[in-house]
């Protein structure tokens, strides 16, 4: 792959642009202004042009010194060109070919080149948001999974090094460069990158303290998410370590990964089952010791909280599985005592809706109207309704808080209410707006384009006697 040396891929060239030219040679402090007047045109360069430009970036980036005061801040303005630039596809081709070959030709037991490795990097982690991947990038980089691989494969070469780069906060090992690669791919791909999977679990057997919430995120989008992460909970429940008996310490993704779980926004109850489904297959589980399996109920069942564990045992059946599983084999353990009994009682679901509500109005949605008016306006009807609140106290079955559909028993809660008349007569005025808070919580991504909560009719506001005036609606009048 490689027919360069390093050297010679970072050695300065000539590009189209006369003050970009100059600015670099010189070392100048208006390499941050050349170059947000060049991001404002990036788009109109000619694509040769472009792709120059970017070379002489990438050689002016291995020569940054992240000590400089301004130097995260330089970099972020090299990589908002990049980025831009690369709205072309040809440019984003080459941006990929450049980078990969650079990274590929670098030598990562010589420091200096493995600084320079860490900041090219550096140039494609928007960690601030500042700029998104543009498509053209993100198909090129999708397309370079093999060069991808070969990256990998040297920088995990080095992973036992305790010192191969620095950055503002001091010199880094050789397991914080292979997460910076590794998180590479949550800003420019919508996917899990072949390979990214073994990449990450082999890490974490070196070192548990690998990854974090951005290894995740691009571990969740893999097609093997169930297998990997029943790969990695294993991993780590081996790998906990007991102080006193009592506290545990793990680093890395475990505490994430721990509380995603039974998450049902992580990961939806089928999901999840799949996930202790493959732990119980692959017999992992089953030869947990039993100090390993107390961690376990810990910090994946939450056995130390009573009623929290109850709950997820009821509405999860995957959490139930894992459970029971512990019990079969180390019931005897005082610390599952607990859990034990929780298994053996009455698991059936205990939450209840309101009731006695649901034929004081004809039109559901006149009611939401009303119901937003004395919950989150007047706030005279309390408790007022917080669905993340109620999905984590509702124990018939998992509710995500998430979706563009109305959440069924979040409404079935707004119908089962009976409102007071004594509050109906404290209301002079109602409107109807998209954008009301009640809304949000019946249907967390609505867009308010449609009808869905508009009423139908305004039959029911002899409900309310001392209305005075009605907005937003078609029917809509001043009393």
């Amino acid at each position: 792959m490689s027919t360069h040396s390093f050297n010679e891929l970072t050695a300065p060239i000539d590009g189209p642009n006369k003050d970009l030219n100059f600015a670099l040679k010189t070392g100048s402090k208006k390499v941050s202004s050349v170059l947000t007047k060049l991001t404002q045109n990036a788009t109109q360069l000619a694509p040769n042009d472009a792709c120059i430009i970017v070379i002489q970036l990438l050689v002016y980036t291995a020569q940054i010194h992240l000590a400089d005061k301004k130097s995260n801040q330089l970099l972020a303005t090299i990589g908002k060109f990049i980025l831009k630039a690369c709205r072309n596809e040809s440019v984003a081709n080459l941006v990929i070919q450049q980078w990969l070959y650079r990274l590929y030709v670098v030598e990562y037991t010589n420091p200096a080149q493995c600084q320079a490795a860490a900041q090219w990097l550096m140039l494609f982690n928007q960690s601030d948001g500042s700029a998104s991947s543009p498509e053209p990038l993100q198909k090129a980089f999708d397309a370079a999974h093999g060069a991808l691989n070969e990256v990998q494969k040297k920088i995990a070469n080095i992973c036992h090094e305790q010192k191969v780069f620095q950055d503002k906060s001091g010199e880094q090992s050789g397991f914080a460069l292979l997460e910076l690669f590794t998180n590479t791919c949550f800003y420019h791909s919508s996917t899990c990158p072949p390979n990214y999977e073994n990449w990450v679990i082999e890490a974490v057997e070196h070192n548990i303290n690998f990854g974090n919430g951005l290894t995740l995120a691009v571990l969740q989008r893999s097609q093997n998410r169930a297998r990997v992460a029943a790969k990695l909970i294993d991993k780590y429940v081996r790998a906990s370590s007991v102080i006193d008996n009592v506290e545990y310490n793990l680093g890395g993704m475990s505490w994430g990964l721990f509380s995603d779980l039974f998450d049902i926004e992580s990961y939806s109850a089928k999901q999840a089952n799949n996930v202790v489904d493959c732990m119980v297959e692959n017999s992992t589980a089953k030869q947990w010791t039993t100090e390993q399996a107390i961690f376990a109920s810990k910090h994946l069942l939450a056995v130390n909280e009573v009623a929290q564990c109850r709950r997820l045992l009821t509405k999860s059946k995957a959490a139930k599985k894992l459970a029971t599983l512990l019990v079969e084999i180390h019931g005897d353990a005082p610390a599952l005592q607990v859990l034990k009994v929780l298994l053996a009682g009455n698991t059936k679901p205990k939450y209840k809706l309101p009731t006695g509500g649901e034929t004081q109005f004809s039109d559901i949605n006149v009611k939401l109207i009303v119901l937003n008016e004395l919950m989150y306006v007047q706030q005279s009807l309390k408790p007022a309704f917080d669905i993340r609140q109620f999905a984590k106290e509702y124990d018939h079955r998992e509710i995500a808080v998430a979706g563009y559909d109305i959440i069924p028993e979040a409404l079935a809660y707004m119908r089962g209410i009976h409102i007071p008349q004594t509050l109906l007569n404290s209301i002079t005025e109602i409107s109807y707006d998209a954008s009301d808070e009640i809304y949000g919580q019946l249907m967390p991504y609505w867009d308010g384009e449609d009808d869905d909560f508009k009423p139908t009719s305004l039959a029911d506001l002899d409900k309310l006697p001392n209305v005075k005036s009605i907005g937003g609606l078609d029917e809509g009048r001043e009393a």
